[in-house]
């Protein structure tokens, strides 16, 4: 992929240094970890109904190959939306978000499918949606900013016309979520294989984090799943109080 950065963190990739490398590769992990003794801490404190957000992906890990083949054994549109909207769902809830899914008004007049839109404590939004498999493609090959809506996933009836269903999710993001006159912060685009952090300010430059599940799930690596987590967690893009860990 283009602008992509290798780190040691198989899975996530630091496209167009989203962050630096340096930081990515050296720092991020030392600095993560307060963030991973309060996890446990809380956990702790719950007794035996807690589980440490990173536990939740963990075991997400475990269901995600049956949800891949159910994907490529899926037959017809409606399956496919189906097995999708289940890992959507799931990825969501283990990421602190929970599952939203509504139409969302936009200035130039359109709607889009989103999966949930979040607000923080101070104000700043983020924008989940979700990138289906095309029909008869491979989730391996299909970039997710590449793809486009679907009519199926609007909740109830999906417009008859409009750009929505002409434009990949690339320009989509660029010119009616970040072109608003109050954008979100944040968008979450979710694929099969594949998650997209996205903030408003890098995308400028294109810069993003990749988060390859294939890869972070297959090698099971713990700091790697604790990071993904820390990355994606929404008390670290959305918190309730204080700074935005990210």
């Amino acid at each position: 992929m283009v602008g992509q950065s290798t780190t040691t963190l198989v899975g996530i990739q630091n496209e167009r240094e989203f962050y630096s490398d340096h930081y990515l590769e050296e720092v991020l992990a030392k600095d993560l970890r307060p963030t991973v003794a309060k996890w446990r801490n809380l956990a702790e404190s719950d007794g035996a109904a807690g589980t440490p957000p990173d536990a939740r992906l963990r075991a997400l890990g475990r269901e995600y190959p049956r949800l891949r083949e159910d994907l490529r054994n899926a037959l017809g549109s409606e399956r496919r939306l189906a097995v999708h909207r289940e890992w959507f769902q799931q990825l969501l809830e283990a990421t602190g978000f929970g599952w939203r899914p509504a139409r969302l008004l936009l200035d130039s007049g359109d709607e889009i499918p989103v999966l949930g839109e979040w607000e923080g404590s101070s104000g700043e939004r983020l924008v989940a949606v979700g990138a289906l498999q095309s029909e008869g493609g491979s989730a391996d090959d299909q970039d997710p900013l590449e793809l486009l809506p679907q009519r199926a996933q609007f909740p109830g009836e999906a417009p008859t016309a409009g750009t929505v269903l002409t434009e990949p999710w690339a320009e989509i993001i660029t010119r009616m979520v970040f072109g608003q006159d109050r954008p979100p912060r944040w968008v979450l685009l979710l694929s099969a294989t594949q998650t997209l952090l996205i903030e408003r300010g890098k995308w400028t430059h294109r810069r993003l984090l990749r988060f390859d599940w294939d890869e972070i799930f297959g090698r099971r690596d713990d700091a790697t799943l604790k990071v993904a987590t820390a990355l994606l967690h929404r008390e670290s893009l959305l918190p309730g109080s204080g700074t935005a860990l990210l």
